[in-house]
Order: C-alpha cells, then structure tokens, then sequence
C-alpha cells in the first residue's frame, strides 16, 4: 500500500473520530446585503367607540319600544341599532361582528337546567348583525358579516344587532327541546352589544 492510500485512510478515519468525539459539525457560513435594506411596516388597528348623539334605539321587540314586564315567545324578533364609531387602518384587515358577552345576561348557574341560562343560549344563538352604509368599510363580496377597510381612518357606522327567537312550529325536534328548557326564563339585555374581531 502507498503512502498515498495510507494517508487517505488515516484521514477518513480521523474525520469519524471527530464527529463521533464532537457530536456536531460546523458548517460554512456566508452572508450578503440585500436591496431595501431599512424598509419598515406600520402595524394598523380596530377600535370602535359608541356614538351618543343620536341615540340609540334601545332593545325594540318587533319593531317596537320594549314594555314594562314584557313576555317574550318563540317567533320574536329582538333588535338594537346604534351608532358606532370605528378606527381602522390595515392593508388587509377584514373583521366580523359578533354579541358581546355582556349582552345578554342571565342569573344562576350557567347551564341549560337553569331556565335563565336556557334562554339566553336560545338568544344568542340567532344573532345576526348589519351595518350601514360606509365610504371606508364594505361588505366582502359573498359574505353576510365579512367587513374589510377600503380606507384608513375613523368612521361611523350604524350597526343593528337583531336576536331571533325562532319558531319551529313542529311538535319535536332540538329546537323545541331548547325552547321548553328556556321557558319561563329571564335575562336582561345590557348596553355593551357587539364586538369588532378581526378575521383572515
């Protein structure tokens, strides 16, 4: 064998020895300047303000003013309509409208053999909300409650929150099962009625 082989060998042997010893191996490295270096983003933002003046319609029931120890069924519609102001800037934000929390309330434990939780479950089920026309905040094309921001800055949107008791006029089923759970239940509406959440 030649003192050539010899030599190769000795060196293949002597690069196992290293990593085995080792446990790692380092790797060449290089880095290189690249065009727009300093470009920067700005981070956008979602807010939304209730508008005081004109007030809000308050909690109508069927198109009209709440009464005193009103007794709601299934079949009625619950709605409320109020001017909001939002803040929004985003080159690609999109936002839906969904009940907050403390829109309706109900006392008690907080599940479905409580009458008072029953109902509100019922309620919150059905909430659906619009808005108002808006030179910066458009409906996405196909969608029911899919906003996105045309234009950067503060606007006014009217948002109407309506609350549907459905009435299911059969003798059984799921939502007949909810509606006798929710019978002779008791909530009550509060002031904070929608959220604003930014979607993909």
């Amino acid at each position: 064998m030649n003192k050539l082989t010899k030599g190769a060998i000795a060196g293949a042997a002597g690069i196992v020895l290293l990593m085995g010893g080792a446990g790692s191996l380092a790797y060449w490295t290089g880095t290189a300047s690249l065009d727009n270096a300093g470009q920067t983003i700005n981070a956008g933002t979602l807010t939304a303000v209730k508008v005081t003046s004109p007030a809000a319609t308050g909690w109508q029931v069927n198109g009209a003013a709440i009464p005193a120890n009103y007794v709601a069924v299934p079949g009625d519609v619950i709605t409320y309509k109020q001017d909001v102001k939002i803040t929004a800037s985003g080159s690609n934000l999109k936002f839906t409208l969904a009940l907050a929390d403390s829109a309706i309330t109900a006392s008690g434990t907080q599940d479905t053999t409580n009458p008072n939780f029953a109902l509100k479950q019922r309620l919150a089920q059905t909430s659906a909300f619009t808005i108002g026309a808006s030179p910066k905040v458009s409906l996405v094309t196909g969608s029911t409650n899919t906003y996105k921001v045309d234009s950067a800055g503060d606007t006014t949107i009217s948002v109407t929150a309506t609350i549907t008791w459905p009435f299911d006029g059969t003798t059984s089923g799921s939502t007949v099962a909810a509606d006798n759970l929710a019978k002779t239940g008791a909530v009550s509406f509060g002031s904070t009625v929608v959220n604003l959440q930014q979607v993909q």
